[in-house]
């Protein structure tokens, strides 16, 4: 019972730091000792920007699975089982796109931009937006997840 418990305090923790991080990742490499220019100078660029968040994401889900594990073993409902197998799969989906996504950018930065660093700089406006889009994306994908396993 006490780990149980143990995993649903984790699993919020981590869901709770994985949201956070993906609206705003400077705020939380500005809390790194030792290595905060660095972060912050890194998040500058779009590409990592969105690397970055989509990891933040990633943990986030990965919060969810183990909060409605220790949940559906507390509660021993059934509808709680049928939510953490499609959140298992949306865990998945997440990191294969992800692993796509960083993959991509990796083959880009290396034969395309001749491995140096971008040179644009992302206006606030455009942090603002894509911290939006990320938000409803996220929240999207959380209720379709948790609706489709209700109904099927």
């Amino acid at each position: 019972m006490t780990l149980r418990l143990l995993f649903l305090v984790f699993g919020s923790a981590l869901t709770a730091f994985g949201f956070l991080a993906m609206r705003d990742p400077a705020r939380v490499a500005a809390r790194v000792p030792g290595a905060e220019d660095y972060y912050l100078r890194m998040l500058v660029y779009r590409d990592q920007r969105i690397q970055t968040r989509a990891v933040a994401m990633f943990l986030s889900f990965v919060g969810l699975a183990f909060f409605k594990l220790s949940l559906r073993r507390l509660l021993r409902l059934s509808f709680v089982g049928a939510v953490a197998k499609a959140l298992s799969a949306l865990l998945l989906i997440s990191f294969i796109a992800a692993f796509g996504y960083g993959l991509i950018y990796l083959v880009r930065q290396m034969f395309i931009d001749g491995g140096g660093l971008p040179t644009d700089h992302a206006p606030m406006t455009q942090m603002k937006k894509e911290r939006t889009v990320f938000t409803a994306s996220y929240l999207t994908l959380l209720v379709w997840t948790i609706i489709i396993a209700l109904v099927g």
